[in-house]
């Protein structure tokens, strides 16, 4: 890690930084958190990117049939990143995840240009144009919370005909899994607490189905097909 800063995680509802960016909330508003680690109070600035996909384990309450196939966890209080990513095929899970700073985070031209758009956006679902007839699957469905101070703004959305900034904010994000100056994390991430605190709310649209993961073998038999 540069200058020998140590991150610390723990996966509640968010990350608490460690100073205050020049970033201002659209609410002047402000919740204080207690920090245990530091033992001093911090305030909370992040935003949260979460791709939906279909559980291959169990349903349960927690995450009424969802998955996260793509978590991304921003603190703009002290530019550090989390982000991990779960890929499902043939039976075979993968899972990737990475944690560290990132200098340039708070005055990305992809992070200013969501802030500036998310400042005037009603949260809720963002409307899109109709899918075109005959098409049944247009990607992941997405959520993404923005928190700062006592303001929580959650957004859901495909990326079909998409905002473009939130269009370039989610290929930021995914890309950061390639950053070089990240480190893996083999630590312990509560997949059921993150989904439930999206799932389970009266604002969630409960997008459409999500195609399962590629499986080995598939339970159908082709219709016979007689010669006349």
């Amino acid at each position: 890690m540069a200058g020998g800063k140590k991150l610390h995680f723990k996966f509640c509802f968010f990350v608490i930084g460690l100073a205050m960016t020049s970033f201002s909330c659209e609410d002047t508003t402000s919740v204080i958190y207690e920090n245990s680690v530091l033992g001093k109070q911090q305030f909370v600035h992040t935003i949260e990117l979460i791709a939906f996909g279909a559980t291959d384990d169990s349903i349960n309450p927690h995450n009424r049939g969802y998955r996260a196939d793509f978590y991304a966890h921003f603190n703009l209080s002290n530019d550090s990143i989390y982000t991990r990513q779960q890929i499902s095929f043939f039976e075979q899970k993968e899972i990737t995840a990475k944690l560290g700073f990132c200098n340039s985070l708070s005055t990305s031209k992809e992070l200013v240009d969501l802030l500036a758009v998310i400042k005037q956006l009603k949260p809720g679902l963002i409307k899109q144009t109709n899918v075109p007839d005959g098409v049944l699957y247009c990607g992941k469905d997405y959520c993404l919370v923005y928190t700062c101070g006592a303001s929580i703004k959650r957004y859901y959305f495909t990326r079909f005909n998409l905002l473009p900034e939130f269009e370039m904010f989610i290929d930021y994000a995914e890309n950061t899994e390639h950053d070089t100056t990240l480190i893996k994390d083999d630590s312990q991430f509560d997949e059921d607490n993150v989904l439930s605190n999206i799932v389970n709310r009266v604002d969630f649209p409960r997008f459409k189905t999500i195609p399962p993961p590629v499986v080995s073998t598939v339970g159908f038999t082709p219709p016979a097909i007689l010669r006349d």
